[in-house]
């Protein structure tokens, strides 16, 4: 007999950027493997954040949450190659680079090249205050 119950660490996990009462954006972990400790990490923000260093800090904090929380062990990442920004987020929070892709992601004008980062728990904690979590 199979009984379904109720994951002891769920699938997906996300998280709002809200700044005075506004969302500005989202860092969501999927894919989260507990047997393997691992998860895929995403983030997101609106223009309005860009430029503040809000997103580097979400970043870093949802990973020590990860870490602590979900006992994970590894959070992997991909950006597009031709969007620095983007890289410059995931490197201010403590992810490494570890390789590039070839042309991973379709866009519009394409497809592009996605470098690789990952964070493990025992790397080096970022020079970065974390926010606070809340849940809903």
């Amino acid at each position: 007999m199979l009984v379904e119950v109720e994951p002891a660490v769920p699938a997906s996990r996300g998280f709002a950027i809200v700044v005075d009462g506004l969302a500005l954006g989202d860092v969501v972990l999927s894919e989260i493997e507990p047997v393997q400790g691992t998860a895929w990490v995403e983030y997101r923000l609106a223009a309005a954040g860009s430029g503040t260093g809000i997103l580097a800090r979400a970043l870093a904090t949802v990973a020590e949450w990860a870490f602590a929380e979900l006992g994970l062990f590894r959070l992997e990442l991909s950006h597009r190659v031709d969007l620095p920004a983007v890289c410059r987020v995931a490197s201010r929070a403590g992810f490494l680079a570890e390789g590039v892709e070839r042309q991973k992601f379709a866009v519009s004008t394409g497809r592009v090249d996605a470098e690789t980062h990952a964070r493990l728990r025992t790397d080096p904690r970022p020079a970065l205050s974390l926010l606070g979590l809340q849940a809903l």
